[in-house]
């Protein structure tokens, strides 16, 4: 595949472009490939960064390089030196690079190939233009609870005529490629929201109902934990893979070819992965009881009166506590928020929720 990428690349299609090809041709992505280092990835499609990120990698060269980037310590104001500095981590131009004398592993691709891709995206590269202010900050009370609705991924908090929003622009970054439907932008103001699901918490939490609250959690952690479908699929996904692996060996013994042989194995080791990082998660849920979850509510305090009076960070840090979940779908413009309550202090490390 990275052949295939520097290939293209220099046959004149653009990362966009490889990025597509290969979502369309069902070849896996390098998240797809490692689920479980690659965990915040998304696995449906190529990353268009990975493909620029692939691009600009000497190590495909067979040469260890150093020196690639060195870490700077910046003011954080220099308008008043007292609040310190922050470190950055920033490139260092190539003539900075130290290659080794010698391949230290076998080449994927030559050095002519590698400096040629790296001069056709130079040359593509637009130049910076002049420095901007940057913007006043806005606080996102709802950072990190705030999903997608399409493609179920992280929204980001941006600032837009004096309000808080959260966007997700998933074609920018992944490929399409009949995979997924997915506007080009899809965005929702903060204060279109925040007074709908504060209405909901304080409501579920008041103590007029705090009993049915604590039940509903209990009987949705009960039913989570003994829920054996997922392991059993993950299961049943390990022993596939096993056979086929056997059966693709057996296939090369008998003289087939290599290199097509080869691509199968590729995709089913991936595959068992993916089933072995499913089996492990599922593995580690315990159910948490109902004292665990009213110990754990009542560590959070009185949350009606948090939710209705606390700053914006304060209240960014109790919903990261209460584990809400909220996604936005942009078809219907709703959002549909959950709670799943996490223990803390000397509680055990399970989950359960509602």
């Amino acid at each position: 595949m990275v052949k295939r990428i520097f290939r293209e690349y220099i046959a004149g299609y653009g990362i966009f472009a490889i990025a597509e090809r290969l979502t369309a041709d069902d070849v896996l992505s390098p998240s797809a490939n490692d689920p479980e280092r690659n965990r915040h990835r998304d696995t449906i499609a190529w990353s268009k960064y990975a493909v620029r990120a692939i691009l600009l990698n000497p190590r495909y060269t067979g040469h260890q390089v150093w020196n690639k980037q060195r870490t700077d310590e910046v003011l954080l104001d220099v308008e008043d030196v007292a609040l310190g500095h922050i470190s950055k981590m920033r490139w260092n131009t190539k003539d900075a690079w130290i290659w080794s004398e010698i391949p230290v592993h076998e080449p994927l691709i030559d050095m002519e190939t590698f400096e040629k891709a790296r001069q056709i995206m130079a040359g593509r590269r637009r130049q910076p233009g002049p420095h901007q202010q940057h913007r006043a900050r806005h606080e996102y009370t709802l950072r990190g609870c705030m999903f997608c609705g399409v493609c179920r991924r992280r929204m980001e908090g941006i600032g837009a005529n004096q309000a808080s929003c959260y966007r997700c622009r998933y074609p920018q970054e992944y490929a399409v490629a009949n995979k997924i439907d997915h506007p080009r932008s899809v965005s929702i103001r903060e204060d279109a929201v925040l007074p709908h699901r504060d209405r909901w918490i304080a409501g579920e939490f008041a103590l007029s109902r705090i009993h049915r609250t604590v039940d509903a959690l209990a009987a949705a952690a009960t039913e989570r934990a003994h829920d054996p479908a997922p392991a059993e699929q993950a299961r049943l996904k390990l022993a596939e893979c096993d056979r086929s692996l056997k059966s693709y060996k057996d296939t090369l013994d008998a003289g087939a070819d290599p290199a097509v042989v080869s691509g199968w194995i590729q995709q089913t080791q991936a595959e068992r992965t993916a089933a072995l990082a499913t089996l492990r998660r599922t593995d580690k849920k315990p159910k948490m009881t109902r004292d665990q979850i009213s110990r754990t509510i009542e560590k959070l305090g009185d949350m009606v009166t948090a939710i209705s009076e606390d700053s914006p960070t304060r209240k960014a840090d109790l919903y990261k506590r209460f584990g809400l979940r909220a996604e936005f779908a942009p078809e219907t413009r709703k959002v549909r928020a959950s709670v799943e309550v996490a223990p803390h202090g000397d509680l055990v490390c399970v989950r359960g929720g509602t």
